[in-house]
Order: structure tokens, then sequence, then C-alpha cells
């Protein structure tokens, strides 16, 4: 897809996801962002000219690799693909959908219909674009998605087939080959995994039973790489099974004194943005359109640096784009 379509096609979705027009601010702070990182996007190639010279190259198509809105993008790109196929399976009456969700190249969708009516959706889906191709698994009782499997187990069938139950998925071949203990790594590195796959874990499944099993299996695992068993017990123990849904951001978290060791700080986490210096970006006014982005997310602090500006003041120069607290007047000298 040409850049500038992309640019189009993700301000749209943006509108469209919070109600604003394209007129608004935000909107327009978004097109400006896009245009910078796509449509502004060069590089220069050394010697690559008949002459030995330098040869400038610009962002056509697609999007740059490693950019850290690709995978958003790419998800807009393909929900505008094939949501519309699933609303209008849905509407015409050829299958009931009930859930249909996907994340860059993996998708699952929930569907009510006759085994017919079932193949001419997929048929629909594999046409929806001439440059994807689709496979499909059908499954009557369950479905793998990204690193879990989704089936009806004895969560669907208590609830009166109404919540799916959840687990981890792993791939049979997979050697669970986790770095080595006695790698020269810092010790930070060799422990932290361990709680945040626990808590991965427990995330995923619905049945604490399934998480406590995982968790077992990832024992054994890191013992057979030379872990010692105090060091998995002590990382395992920090993940709290009863707070699942504090986990998945479906529940408040518990209070905490405020006194204690791992109470959250209220200071505003700082998130810095570095772009590059060019003719087009040097006219947009950058910090007012992070200003506007970051108006309804308090416990962020956006900082702005320039990347290859014209002085190394400038380019150093990182700047809180909220305005500062004023300073408390001093007491009059006695």
């Amino acid at each position: 897809m040409p850049v500038a379509d992309t640019v189009r096609l993700v301000c749209t979705r943006f509108a469209t996801f919070y109600k604003v027009p394209p007129s608004h601010p935000s909107v327009i702070a978004v097109h400006n962002l896009l245009t910078l990182l796509l449509v502004d996007n060069m590089f220069v190639v050394p010697s690559y000219g008949p002459d030995g010279s330098p040869v400038v190259f610009s962002q056509q198509h697609g999007i740059p690799m490693g950019l850290s809105v690709c995978v958003i993008i790419a998800n807009i790109f393909v929900g505008s693909i094939f949501a519309p196929v699933f609303r209008r399976a849905h509407l015409s009456g050829l299958v009931r959908v009930f859930l249909a969700r996907g994340y860059v190249d993996d998708g699952i969708a929930l569907i009510q219909g006759t085994v017919e009516a079932i193949r001419i959706l997929v048929e629909l889906l594999g046409k929806a674009h001439p440059c994807i191709a689709i496979t499909t698994v059908s499954s009557t009782t369950h479905a793998i998605f990204l690193d879990m499997v989704v089936s009806k187990g004895a969560r669907w069938a208590s609830s009166g087939h109404v919540l799916l139950d959840c687990k981890v998925h792993t791939k049979p071949g997979s050697l669970h080959l986790y770095i080595p203990y006695t790698s020269n790594h810092p010790r930070g590195a060799l422990t932290a995994f361990i709680s945040g796959e626990a808590r991965r874990f427990v995330c995923l499944c619905t049945n604490i039973d399934d998480a406590r099993e995982q968790c077992r299996v990832f024992a054994e695992a890191l013992q057979a790489r030379g872990y010692p068993m105090g060091v998995i017990v002590k990382e395992l123990c920090k993940i709290d099974h009863s707070l699942r849904l504090v986990y998945l951001g479906l529940a408040p978290k518990p209070d905490l004194d405020e006194d204690a060791e791992d109470a959250p700080s209220t200071d505003a986490r700082t998130v810095a943005f570095v772009f590059p210096h060019t003719p087009t970006s040097a006219r947009w006014g950058i910090g007012e359109a992070l200003r506007t982005c970051f108006e309804s997310v308090p416990h962020l602090a956006p900082v702005l640096a320039w990347q290859n500006a014209p002085s190394l003041q400038h380019t150093l120069g990182l700047r809180c784009l909220k305005p500062p607290t004023p300073n408390p007047p001093s007491p009059p000298p006695t």
C-alpha cells in the first residue's frame, strides 16, 4: 500500500474509534506524525550511484522495518480488509458471527452456521485481498490463537455456553532453551523473566490448575538449564494467582501502604520522543502536536529530542512539553 494511503487509513480509523471529526486537532497531530515517519522517511545509501556517489531513497510503499508502530498499522490494515467481510456475512444472514479478532497475521472467529455457509465465508475471506492468502482450521471444540488455546471446557459448560476456557499453548517441538544460568548476563536478566512467564501463565489460564501445571513444567525446564530451585521458587512466588483479574486490568489494584516498598509511584512516567530533524519536521511544531496527544494522559510526561539537528545544543536539548510548575515565591528576607 502506498504510504499516503497508509496515513489516510490510520487517520480514518483513529477518528472513527475516538468519534471525532477529521478536522480535530488530535487527528491532525496523528496525520503529521505519521507523515514524518512514513512519507518523509528518507535514507542515504553511500557509493550507490554510478560514479560512486551516495543516493537518497524515500519510502514509497509499506512501512519501515523496525518502526515501533508497525504492529498497530498492520492490525489496522488487516482489520480494514477482513472486518467488512465478517460484517457483511453476519448482516446478510449467511452465518452468525459472535466474535472475530486478529493480531497481525493470526486470527480467531466464533461462528455459527452450516458447513456450506462456513465454506462460502472462507472463500470470501480468501478473495478479500489479492496479495493475502489465508489458511483456516475449523473445529467445534477448540482453536489456537497466538500463544493460547481457546476451548469449550468446564467453564463453558457451567456458564450455560457463555464463557470460553483458555490455557497456554506450547508448540510440540519447543525445546525450552532458556538462557543458561551460567551465562554472562546481569542477574536481573536471568531472574526477571521467570516471574514474567509465571504472570503470563496466570493471565492466559482460566483454570488455576492449568497455570500451576505450566509453572511446574517451566520449573523443570529451568532446572535443566542450571537454575537453582531456590531462585526458581523465589521468582514464581512473586506472582499471586488470586490477582489474575488485576493482572488483566479487569479489577482495581489492591490498596497498598504508601510507605511500603512495592507501593506504586504517583510521579508521571517520562516518555521520550526522538525525531529526525528534516525540513518538513522543522515546520510542523511537533512539540504542540505531542502536547495535544498527551493532554488526556496526565500519568505520562512526554519529552522531545531532535536527531541530526543543525546544532548540538538543539540535538541534546531535551525539554518537557508540559508547562512547568511555577516555583513558590521565596520568603522575604529577615
